[in-house]
């Protein structure tokens, strides 16, 4: 019993299952869903999301008029610089607060 559970406990690894793992089922969405991103932190709107609700990272503020999100691209890195008054960052996805601690989105 403990040489199986040792297994499991390496094929778990090895496979990313992890309690801190964020499990979307494949047609679930966050509609309405309110998503609160600290700066460096990335969050999506569902599984089947596409452009920046598909994932992005709050980059913060470069200054007191401008915000930045990086979009989840895997082979180019770039950032979208947005006025702090901007109320949407595309179709569906509102801003409804923008601080230089802390991004605020509902998804639609």
């Amino acid at each position: 019993m403990k040489k199986t559970m040792i297994t499991f406990a390496l094929l778990a690894g090895l496979f990313g299952a992890s309690s801190c793992a964020k499990v979307v089922p494949p047609n679930e969405k966050y509609d309405g869903k309110e998503l609160t991103l600290k700066v460096g932190q990335y969050d999506y709107c569902g599984a089947n999301a596409s452009g920046l609700k598909e994932g992005f990272k709050y980059a913060g503020m470069s200054d007191e008029d401008i915000f930045t999100v990086v979009p989840q691209i895997y082979e180019k890195g770039y950032n979208l610089y947005f006025p702090v008054e901007t109320k949407e960052l595309e179709k569906g996805l509102t801003v409804l607060e923008v601080t230089p601690e802390y991004l605020k989105v509902r998804c639609e």
